[in-house]
């Protein structure tokens, strides 16, 4: 799987930018169809690298805007949220996850999410979330794994990813 590092995410961010402010929109108006699938791209940049963050708070509340706000508002809105979240992620504020990593957090969140379901429901074997559980736990350790790059003596197993983990402090 190909990791995507910080320096290409800013290029493409601060790139990005740079397109969105060109699009020119004809007439006087708010966002129409015209501009907001134009910022869709920024938009989904910054749901997949700035999830939880303001920046994605912001820019979601700029393309949900109704028609009263001046589109070049909106578009130049955007162009300076993705040079505000580039210059941060090269300020040293913010981790970039690899896909890999972050799609195993994700994992895991869903698979506890599935166990509280199962725990809800008085007809499911009580063995059933535990083992859910455990499995969310191991994707969730290998995540950690795999976002420090720390090595891992032996089978692949909960314990062995915790003992790499603690080992590494």
């Amino acid at each position: 799987m190909t990791t995507t590092s910080s320096d290409s995410l800013v290029t493409w961010a601060r790139a990005e930018a740079e397109r969105v402010r060109a699009i020119k929109i004809e007439g006087v108006g708010g966002l129409s169809n015209k501009a907001r699938p134009q910022m869709a791209p920024a938009l989904e940049f910054l749901r997949r690298h700035a999830a939880g963050t303001q920046f994605l708070a912001t820019a979601e509340a700029l393309v949900d805007r109704d028609e009263r706000v001046e589109a070049w508002i909106g578009i130049k809105g955007m162009g300076d949220l993705l040079d505000g979240w580039a210059d941060f992620v090269e300020a040293g504020m913010a981790a970039i996850p690899s896909f890999e990593v972050a799609a195993r957090v994700a994992a895991s969140t869903d698979l506890m999410e599935q166990v509280q379901a199962l725990l809800d429901d008085r007809d499911v074997e009580p063995a059933a979330p535990v083992v859910l559980a455990g499995a969310a736990l191991e994707e969730f350790l290998r995540s950690r794994v795999a976002a420090l790059s720390v090595t891992v003596v032996g089978k692949p197993s909960i314990s062995s990813y915790a003992n790499a983990l603690r080992t590494a402090g």
